[in-house]
This record gives structure tokens, C-alpha cells and sequence, in this order.
């Protein structure tokens, strides 16, 4: 086994390359050892590596394998000595000076001089190879790591008065600029970005029309703000790759940076007919149209939810605004994968009712309205108020179960919060008209609607309802008196149920010889208002 230096080798490719026969053996042996490394025996793997490197000299991979193994049991002075050899064996490539550094930097530790010495042999790089963007970004990496800046920033310097005709060197070299020279400061930004512009600049020349090279052409510009000079790049960018949606989604944010919404829109627009399910073009017409048009904008922001998903909330405010927008099965569609997402959101369940009832469908509204209540007993029982069993009433009734109808107005009536009694004028008002509309109760009904305009007065619907209960009463007097105030409270559009009330009674007290009050000027008798 071997000591501190690894055995000598035969000639490699600095002085001479085996011969076919030796180089067949020498890999046969390598893969060998590498079985044997799978199988966890190192030190067996160890012996025929260095077979190996005694046939065909130091070899990049046969290095770095030999070095792993020295580097696993901390035989660190023998894997320098076969970095060194390699940067020895092969002195026309940075490879072997760069792997040399970082082995060195890596185990700095180690030894004391280690770590300046994984600098000089950076700089030997650098040095030697002026035109290799690897070496100038790995010195620049360390000189930053110790806190040199200015060291850092020399390297690039000279790097800039470099004759590579390379694009790809340009490149690397603006994110060693950018490293070097940042730009989060304003009180140096500008003369920063004169000096990392540079690199773009020259790779740009370069480039031609190489659409790589123009796409992080114009990233650079676009991260730095500059869409003057980021979207004609962007631009051309898209025209010599028209397949490339990236590069089309890149233009139109950029379009949206230079204030140019309208065109960001119609690039957006086109993308999602190309990609229904491109999630980035429909979050940004979402934001585009927000302010301009929200029904787009709605639209958009429930495709994300469906395409993406979201929190429980997202799906609320998207349904509710569809609702708003009167797009129940819209909003029916979108909950429906939020409860999927989200089977114990109490809240979605009860939205669900809302477009169910919405469309008709009475009794799968009453199913997703207990599904509600079973959930938010336990995890939202803030949602079990007034509001919500009003809403389950109405439902109710709406499919002639008039009695749960009856149980849930009750219960809307007593979960009202005693420091807001008005709250509960909406049950009062329906219950009564229940009993009414169904001659039940015909006195308690009364009670209940004289309960409801007296929390919440000069309401035309309550008052509809507090004056066909006295029409039914023959009060007609009293009819007249309610009936006219919620026709004349309703102007300009009263609804027809509540002026086809109106005739009925005044036809009934005139035939019962009552004397009709007069009626006041300007009471009108057309339109449409919202019946109970």
C-alpha cells in the first residue's frame, strides 16, 4: 500500500499515450475497482485504481476516484499528491488547477497554508487560462468568501480587457460582474451596472442572433429594471423562437414593466389559448384586468384555483364574486375542487349551497348545508349564526319543507346577537309571511311581522307583509295605511306583487264601504322591486 506519494506511473499524456492494449487493460481494471467500490471494499478498490494508474498514467475520472478514496479515511496528503500530479500530467487544462484549488479549499483545515494556497492556485488558473470563465468565477467565489471584495472586483476587471470571441465567457462573466459588483446599493448601483452592462454588452455583439444568449441578455436587463433594453431583446428573443412560451411569457411581463398593459394582455391572452393550463399567464391577466375589467379578471383567478389550488379562503372570495357576477356554475365548478382540497372547510360547503340553490337544486343545497353545520360545530362555529340558518330557511322552503323551513327561521331568530336585534327582522318577516301565505297562525304571524317593521322600520317588503296580513284581517283601513307608505317608500319602481296587493285592497275596501284616505301626489304604480 501506498505512503505519502502515490506510486510512479507510467508516461501519461504529457510524455507519451499507452497503447491500445494497455489502455483496454487499464479500463478493465478501472471498472473493476469500481464494482468493488459499490461492494463497499475500498481498500481492495484502492489497490486495483493504482494498478490501473501504474498502466495508463493519471486520468481525470481515475483521479477523482483515487482522490475519494484517499479523502474517506483522511489520507489527505496522499490525494494532494495526486491532485498535484494531475495539474503536473495535464498542464494545458484548467480543469486540474481548478479541482487542485477546490480540494484544497475544501480541506483548509487540514493544514495551515492550505487555504492561501487553494487561492494561489486559483489565481495560477486565472493566470494562465485568461479565457476561461470557470477560473475567474471559482477565484472571484473564493476572494468573497474571505471578504477581499476588491480583490474580487480586480479579477473581473482584468477579465473585462480579455479578447475572448466566446459569448458564453461574456455571460459567465456578468454573474461574476454581478457577484463582484452588486447592485442592491443604491449609492453604487449605477456605476456598477455600467461596469456588469459591460459583459451583457459584448456577448450581445458577439451573438448574433443567438437566441440563448438574447434571452439572458435580456434577463439581466429585466432584473435590473431596464425594460428599455430588456424588451427589444424579448421581443426579438420570441420572434426567433415562436415555440418558446417561456420566452413569450418573459415578453409580456416585460411589457407589464414598461407600462404597456394592453399589448402584456393580448401576449398573456394568446399564451392561454395556446396552454389553458399556463398557470403564469392566467395569474397575470388576473392582476392585469383586476382593475380594468373584473369580470376577466374573476375568470382568470379561478382558472389559477382549479389549474393550482389555493387556500380555502381563495376559493371563497373567487365563488362569492362569482356568485356577485351571477355565475353559479361557475362558482359551483371552483368549489367543488376547493372541498375536494378541502373537505373540512365548513364555509365551502355552505358556498356550495348557495350555487346548488342558485340552480335550482334544492335538495343537494340542504345536504351541503348540513354538511356545513356537522364541520363547523367543531372547527368554525362562528359560522352558525343569524345569517346562516336564515339562508338554510329559505332553501327549505323553497323545497316545500315548510317545516324545517319553520325550525330554521326559529333558529336564525335565536342566534341573533341580543346587541343587534335588527339582525333577526329578515326570519321574522319570512316566518310570518310562512304562516301567512299557508293560513297558519294567522295572530302569531301578525306578531311577527309587526316585529319586524318595528326593529327595522320603513322597509316596503315588511311592510307588504304587515299589510296583506291586515288585508286578510279585513282590517282595510290598516291595509291601505301599510300597503301605500311600502308603494310610496318603493318609488320609482315598486314591485308588481306589492302594487297588485295594493289594488286588491282598495278594490275590497271600496266594496266594504270603507273610506279610502286620500292618496298622496306623485304615488306611482309600475316598475319591479325584490319580492319575498
Amino acid at each position: 500500500m501506498p505512503g505519502k506519494e502515490p506510486p510512479p506511473a507510467q508516461p501519461g499524456p504529457a510524455s507519451g499515450a499507452p497503447s491500445a492494449e494497455a489502455r483496454a487493460r487499464a479500463l478493465s481494471l478501472y471498472y473493476k475497482a469500481r464494482r468493488l467500490e459499490r461492494e463497499s471494499d475500498d481498500e481492495s478498490a484502492l489497490a486495483i485504481y493504482l494498478e490501473a494508474l501504474a498502466i495508463s498514467g493519471t486520468g481525470p475520472e481515475l483521479n477523482a476516484r483515487l482522490v475519494r478514496i484517499y479523502t474517506s479515511p483522511n489520507r489527505l496528503e496522499e490525494a494532494l499528491a495526486l491532485q498535484e500530479k494531475l495539474v503536473a500530467d495535464f498542464p494545458q487544462s484548467p480543469g486540474a488547477l481548478l479541482t487542485l484549488s477546490r480540494f484544497l479549499e475544501e480541506h483548509q483545515n487540514h493544514a495551515p497554508g492550505w487555504k492561501a494556497c487553494a487561492v494561489e492556485t486559483a489565481r495560477q488558473a486565472v493566470a494562465k487560462f485568461p479565457d476561461s470563465d470557470t477560473a475567474v468565477r471559482h477565484l472571484v467565489r473564493l476572494y468573497l468568501t474571505a471578504q477581499e471584495r476588491a480583490k474580487a472586483q480586480e479579477v473581473v476587471e482584468q477579465a473585462l480587457r480579455s479578447s475572448s470571441n466566446g459569448p458564453s465567457f461574456w455571460l459567465s462573466l456578468s454573474t461574476s460582474a454581478r457577484e463582484a459588483f452588486p447592485l442592491d446599493d443604491p449609492a453604487t448601483r449605477a456605476r456598477h451596472f455600467e461596469i456588469v452592462s459591460k459583459t451583457v454588452e459584448r456577448a450581445l455583439e458577439l451573438a448574433g442572433d443567438d437566441p440563448t444568449v438574447l434571452a439572458e441578455a435580456a434577463d439581466f436587463y429585466a432584473r435590473a429594471r431596464r425594460a428599455d433594453k430588456a424588451l427589444p431583446l424579448y421581443e426579438r428573443t420570441a420572434a426567433l423562437r415562436p415555440g418558446d412560451l417561456a420566452a413569450r411569457q418573459k415578453l409580456g411581463q416585460c411589457l407589464r414593466m414598461a407600462g404597456r398593459d394592453a399589448d402584456a394582455a393580448a401576449v398573456f391572452e394568446a399564451l392561454v389559448t395556446v396552454d389553458a393550463g399556463d398557470v403564469v399567464s392566467h395569474k397575470a391577466l388576473m392582476s392585469l384586468y383586476e382593475n380594468t375589467d373584473a369580470a376577466k379578471s374573476l375568470k382568470h383567478r379561478a382558472e389559477v384555483l382549479r389549474l393550482e389550488g389555493g387556500d380555502p379562503r381563495d376559493y371563497a372570495a373567487a365563488a362569492t364574486e362569482l356568485m356577485k357576477g351571477n355565475q353559479p356554475g361557475e362558482a359551483f365548478t371552483l368549489l367543488r375542487r376547493g372541498i375536494f382540497f378541502n373537505p373540512e372547510s365548513a364555509n365551502l360547503h355552505y358556498l356550495l349551497a348557495r350555487t346548488q340553490d342558485a340552480k335550482g337544486d334544492f335538495s343537494s343545497a340542504l345536504q351541503s348545508l348540513a354538511e356545513a353545520e356537522s364541520i363547523a360545530k367543531t372547527r368554525a362555529p362562528r359560522l352558525l349564526d343569524a345569517a346562516f340558518y336564515y339562508s338554510w330557511a329559505g332553501v327549505a322552503r323553497r323545497a316545500g319543507k315548510l317545516e324545517e323551513a319553520e325550525s330554521r327561521y326559529r333558529q336564525s331568530i335565536g342566534g341573533t346577537p341580543r346587541n343587534k336585534p335588527e339582525l333577526a327582522a329578515p326570519a321574522y318577516n319570512d316566518l310570518g309571511w310562512l304562516w301567512l301565505t299557508g293560513n297558519k297562525n294567522l295572530d302569531v304571524a301578525g306578531e311577527l311581522l309587526r316585529t319586524a317593521n318595528e326593529l327595522v322600520k320603513d322597509h316596503p317588503p315588511y311592510l307588504d307583509s304587515l299589510g296583506w296580513f291586515h288585508f286578510l284581517k279585513k282590517d282595510y283601513s290598516s291595509a291601505l295605511a301599510c300597503l301605500r307608505k311600502a308603494a310610496e317608500l318603493s318609488q320609482p319602481r315598486p314591485g308588481p306583487e306589492l302594487l297588485e296587493h295594493l289594488v286588491q285592497a282598495e278594490a275590497a275596501a271600496k266594496a266594504a264601504g270603507v273610506e279610502l284616505p286620500p292618496k298622496e301626489n306623485g304615488e306611482r304604480k309600475e316598475g319591479a322591486a325584490e319580492v319575498k
